[in-house]
Parts: C-alpha cells; sequence; structure tokens
C-alpha cells in the first residue's frame, strides 16, 4: 500500500470522539490525554468485535496482522469463559456439589486448544465450527469429575451440543462485555503509565517477555508467588493490555497529528443530517475532513452531534486527502541536474 486514505481516518476518529467522549474520565483541560482516552476506547471497542471484523482506517495496515491476532485471542478468552460455565451446570447436573478448581479449567483449556488451535492460528468461528467435539470434549470431563461413565447414549450428547451452541450464541455478549470490563481499564492505565515513555522504554516494558525470576541462593528463604485469584486469565491479561498499549501509543504518535486530531481554528458548522459509522464499520465510503496539526491547547469538543463537523460527498475525487507514502517518480519528468562543484 502506497497511500493513506486519510478522510476516511479522520471520519472514524469523528465516530469515535462523538462515541466516547463522554465516557472518558480524563478532565478536558488534559486535551492530549482525553483525545488519547478516546483513541483507546474505539481501538479497545473494535478488537471486540465478533468474528473477526473489526475495522479500522487505512492508517492501521502496518498493524494488520497484530490487530487481527489480538482479535482472535479476546475471542478464545470470551469462548474458553462460555465453556466453563457450561461445564459448571454438567457438574452441578450431575450431583457434583465442589467448586471448579484451576486445575480443572487447565485442564480443559488444553483439550480445547488442541480442538481449536490457539491465537490466530483458526479461522473466524470457529469455536462454533468445532462445537461438536468441545461439547464431546466439556461431558466426557464433566462426567469423569462427577465419578460418572463417560460413555452416554447418543441423544444426551446431541443436548450438550445444542446446549453449547445456544450458548456461544446467547452469551457470548455478556461475556465479552465482562472481559471488557476488565480489560479496558488495564489498558488505559498502562497508557497513561507509560504517555512520555520513550520507543525503547516501551518496548523492555510491552513488548520483551518477562524474565524468569533468578534461582534462588542457598540459605534464601523464597517470596511467595503473586496472588492471581482474582481473574482466572490474569496473566493473559497482563499480556493482551502490554501488546494492545504498545500499538495504541505508537500509532496516536504518529498518525495522531497526521490523520486523526482537528485543528481547532477551522469554524465548526452546524450538521445538519449526516449520520457517522461506528468505529467499527468498513470505511469504504469515507468522506472528506479537513485536517492541519493540533495547536498547544485543543479547545473543542465534540460532545453532541452538532459539534462535529459535517462529511461532504465523496463523489468529488478532488475532496479525498490521502497520505503518500512514497509512490516512485514519473519517468516523464526531466531528471534534476546534480552539481558537481561548490558555487
Amino acid at each position: 500500500m502506497s497511500r493513506v486514505d486519510r478522510t476516511a481516518a479522520q471520519k472514524w476518529w469523528a465516530s469515535a470522539a462523538f462515541e466516547f467522549r463522554p465516557q472518558c474520565a480524563t478532565k478536558p483541560t488534559f486535551a492530549p490525554r482525553s483525545e488519547l482516552e478516546i483513541f483507546t476506547r474505539a481501538v479497545v471497542a473494535s478488537l471486540f468485535a465478533r468474528g473477526g471484523h473489526c475495522e479500522f482506517p487505512d492508517t492501521f495496515y502496518l498493524d494488520q496482522d497484530r490487530l487481527r491476532v489480538l482479535n482472535s485471542e479476546i475471542e478464545d478468552l470470551i469462548h474458553f469463559d462460555i465453556c466453563c460455565d457450561m461445564l459448571g451446570q454438567l457438574l452441578q447436573d450431575f450431583g457434583h456439589g465442589g467448586a471448579m478448581t484451576s486445575a480443572t479449567r487447565k485442564q480443559l483449556r488444553t483439550a480445547l486448544s488442541a480442538i481449536v488451535g490457539e491465537g490466530g492460528h483458526h479461522i473466524a468461528q470457529s469455536w462454533m465450527h468445532h462445537a461438536g467435539p468441545i461439547s464431546l470434549e466439556i461431558y466426557r470431563q464433566a462426567s469423569v469429575i462427577a465419578g460418572r461413565s463417560p460413555f452416554q447414549n447418543l441423544d444426551c450428547l446431541h443436548k450438550a451440543n445444542r446446549y453449547l451452541r445456544d450458548l456461544f450464541e446467547n452469551t457470548f455478549v455478556v461475556h465479552a462485555s465482562a472481559l471488557k470490563a476488565t480489560l479496558l481499564p488495564q489498558i488505559l492505565a498502562c497508557a497513561n503509565k507509560h504517555y512520555n515513555s520513550s520507543p525503547s522504554d516501551m518496548f523492555h516494558s510491552l513488548v520483551l517477555p518477562t524474565p524468569p525470576p533468578p534461582p534462588q541462593a542457598f540459605g534464601l528463604i523464597p517470596m511467595p508467588p503473586m496472588n492471581t485469584s482474582t481473574s482466572p486469565h490474569a496473566d493473559k491479561l497482563v499480556d493482551l493490555t502490554n501488546r494492545i498499549t504498545h500499538i495504541i501509543l505508537l500509532h496516536w504518535r504518529i498518525w495522531g497529528p497526521i490523520a486523526y486530531a482537528l485543528d481547532d481554528q477551522t469554524p465548526t458548522p452546524t450538521l445538519q443530517s449526516q449520520t457517522y459509522p461506528h468505529p467499527h464499520t468498513s470505511h469504504s465510503s469515507a468522506s472528506s475532513i479537513s485536517s492541519t496539526s493540533p495547536p498547544p491547547q485543543p479547545q473543542h469538543h465534540l460532545t453532541h452531534p452538532a459539534a462535529l463537523p459535517p462529511c461532504p460527498s465523496n463523489t468529488d475525487e478532488s475532496n479525498t486527502q490521502v497520505v503518500d507514502l512514497g509512490a516512485p517518480p514519473d519517468p516523464g519528468e526531466p531528471p534534476i541536474p546534480r552539481k558537481t562543484s561548490l558555487p
């Protein structure tokens, strides 16, 4: 890709600002932090789009592979939580009153990962596609834990399959909202912590894997392990938080003043009948929004539709703004003369 449609990115940003600015906890007086929070909320919301349909403007083209993998890993966590709910319900139906242990969850996770795959190594809707084998494995593990025979009649297995499919369809949004409510504050805090960090510091803090603890010297008392009982995916959530924050900060530093932030000195006309797509939707019909680098203290506040700049029709190609990433020179142009000596 050699050209980026900047108007599509500006329209995506205008929609995100209109939707997420009322949710921001950052005071409007701290405009740069407030805009970064809007951007963070928009990226996270898109990452939670179901079925791998997270849509971003052209400005994210270098991050598409990483974003796709992150979206897939988030869906894995959501579907795995749904499978754990089914396992817990089956244990209750079988008369097993004990709580589900971390060892049970780990064993189930290992078995389901062998069926579905991990992260970006499977296609969209892979969990629904493999609902039959998954429900069979959940039913088998529940039977073993409850001390029952794992071999049941075919009717029971069909019921388990239908039950899991219903859970995937009807409870996905609930589990996704719960996971997002847990993950988003961690990402916002991490972005705020590394707001002024250098790219090198961010790489060492957010990208490099955490080194293993040093071996204990003889006679020293080992430190107790960290308490991760508050979340069954504590380690995974930390990993997702770091990787998402790294993308957000680097992308915002580069593209924020180029494609998103609007000029406060430009008059803001009244919006009449324009509608803006959700940040998750496609940007193929994006229109033009004038943009320049932001002043030191922005004063615009997109708090209602009337504050949004209008989007003129995209039928006139002259209105489309693009960022040229380095197209080759026209072969018909005369070569630039080279000086061979100082004047």
